[in-house]
């Protein structure tokens, strides 16, 4: 909110910026921070289809976000 706001410059994922018309990109289009994503469950949960729909979901999203990012141009990008 403070980012959005104008009081100042912070790090954000691109999809997060990219919602918010004034928040806007400072970078170059490399990423500054790149991270792993560790999905973490109970063992006991790892047949629940309610976890695997959601595991599933979100993988197809970040796919899809990480697919629109690669063939979108530095310039292009928001956030």
């Amino acid at each position: 909110m403070a980012i959005k706001a104008g009081l100042g410059v912070g790090l954000l994922p691109c999809f997060v910026g990219a919602r918010d018309a004034p928040v806007q990109s400072l970078g170059q289009g490399k990423p500054i921070v790149l991270r792993e994503l560790w999905r973490v469950y109970h063992r006991d949960l790892k047949a629940s289809q309610r976890v695997i729909r959601l595991r599933d979901v979100i993988q197809e999203r970040l796919h899809t976000h990480l697919t629109v990012q690669a063939e979108t141009k530095p310039s292009d990008r928001i956030a």
